[in-house]
């Protein structure tokens, strides 16, 4: 466990010192690598992330917690907010990230919904590609009606 602490922080530490997106992408790739799906201890630094001044940075700490998957589920209320972020990549790998944890919660459904209507035409498309993989299992409350609407605004009815 040491050791997974260690490489936690000096991958963040790397993170917060990168000087450009290709840089931030490697260090995300690494963090797919030693972290993969369901491993999740590197979910906190990355919550953390997610609060920093650095839109690459906040957008990198986004995909990496989708690369978890489900397991970062617990990063779900801190991602929320990023989907009404300033800076639209921000937006759209916050929408990207819950694709990937597949939340079931109806307040994040209806949050999607709401980037459907984004400025920016790729943040509609991360929110309709979460909708999609979110609504295929979801069982709670609205599912019929939730399914419905993504329907017709995907004009599949």
């Amino acid at each position: 466990m040491p050791f997974a602490k260690n490489k936690i922080n000096k991958l963040i530490d790397r993170l917060l010192a990168a000087s450009g997106w290709l840089e931030i992408e490697k260090v995300v790739s690494e963090f797919e690598q030693a972290f993969g799906p369901k491993d999740v201890r590197a979910v906190p630094a990355l919550i953390g992330i997610l609060a920093q001044r650095n839109a690459w940075l906040r957008s990198a700490a986004a995909l990496a917690l989708g690369a978890i998957g489900p397991a970062a589920n617990r990063a779900v209320p801190h991602l929320v907010p990023a989907l009404r972020d300033k800076n639209a990549q921000v937006r759209h790998d916050a929408a990207m990230a819950l694709k990937q944890i597949r939340p079931q919660d109806p307040d994040v459904i209806r949050r999607l919904f709401r980037r459907l209507l984004d400025d920016d035409d790729d943040v509609q498309g991360a929110a309709e590609e979460a909708l999609v993989e979110i609504l295929k299992d979801y069982k709670g409350p609205d599912a019929a009606r939730f399914k419905r609407r993504l329907m017709i605004w995907r004009g599949d009815w």
